[in-house]
């Protein structure tokens, strides 16, 4: 698909959520503890969905326990996601999966095999934390009710400077994980030179109002974004120039309606909620609204307001 576009002379964006599954599956085969332990829980969550006589155990477990009524989930290798929910699960139904494991139903030589290490469950506890923001950046990037191209930036940046972090109280396995995605998240965006700051993605983050203070980026960062956004009005602006009677064919058809249903509005309370968890300092859930008098001074507000050494969020209205 990239070879086809650079032959048709397209623009090409890689997918956001895609690129960062390839990290984590490179981070998950790289890191050896938590390979190790994906194998070990797939390998018990199989026997549960194989077994009748123990999926029926582990539902009587559920109900004495006043567990919620879960089915254990798989793993699946095309969607690292799945593994996410495949440990979150496993910590909800600890108890009632050790119960079913050591009871008459489970045969001793099989618990032996299936019953995850107390280290392995020290992994899963440890990662799954790591796992839920990674979780949330794709559900937030894979929507189909909202533009996400002005957020991959802000939440890349967001993940390598506040989720991917290391502490000084993460475990090695923690530390190890978060490194390996940091770096190849870096090497594939090319974070650390000018080229981050000269792509489409920067663009939209800069021309969308929530994130046009860019505060995740340096100020000589921040300089090479302006220069091309200059560089792309004024071509703009010569293309513009140069075309007439076209404002007839730009007219919108009046049998199409312009209502957007409630439910599919951009800024749905779930996204809002999301970006807000994910950016922290980068992103205000709250906008002023602001009606400028002219295009003119809509355009000076949004330059003005565009202090990049301030985190601001201004919703531009036109009159």
């Amino acid at each position: 698909m990239t070879l086809c576009c650079d032959n048709l002379g397209w623009l090409s964006v890689k997918c956001f959520a895609h690129t960062l599954q390839l990290c984590i599956r490179s981070a998950f085969d790289k890191v050896r503890s938590i390979n190790h332990t994906i194998g070990s829980a797939k390998k018990l969550v199989t026997f549960f969905q194989k077994s009748v006589l123990a999926s029926n155990e582990l539902t009587q477990r559920q109900k004495q326990m006043g567990l919620p009524h879960h089915s254990l989930i798989i793993d699946c290798a095309t969607r690292w996601n799945s593994t996410y929910k495949m440990f979150d699960r496993l910590i909800e139904q600890r108890l009632a999966v050790y119960a079913v494991l050591h009871s008459n139903v489970v045969k001793d030589s099989q618990t032996k095999v299936l019953d995850i290490t107390d280290k392995d469950w020290e992994v899963i506890q440890d990662i799954v934390p790591v796992l839920q923001p990674l979780y949330i950046a794709t559900r937030v990037l894979c929507s189909e009710q909202y533009p996400t191209l002005s957020g991959v930036m802000p939440i890349m940046y967001s993940l390598l400077e506040i989720h991917l972090k290391t502490k000084d109280s993460d475990s090695n396995v923690v530390k190890n994980f978060k490194d390996e995605i940091s770096q190849d998240l870096k090497r594939r965006f090319k974070t650390e030179t000018e080229d981050v700051c000269k792509n489409i993605r920067m663009t939209c983050s800069f021309m969308d109002p929530r994130y046009k203070g860019l505060p995740f980026l340096t100020p000589a960062q921040r300089d090479v974004v302006h220069r091309e956004i200059i560089c792309y009005c004024q071509k703009l602006a010569q293309s513009e120039s140069q075309v007439t009677g076209v404002a007839a064919d730009r007219s919108v058809p009046q049998h199409q309606s312009a209502e957007v249903n409630s439910s599919t509005k951009p800024g749905s309370k779930l996204s809002q909620d999301d970006m807000a968890y994910l950016l922290g300092d980068f992103y205000e859930q709250d906008c002023s609204v602001v009606v400028p008098e002219s295009p003119e001074a809509e355009l000076e507000l949004y330059l003005g307001k565009a202090n990049p050494m301030q985190r601001i969020s201004v919703c531009l209205v036109a009159k």
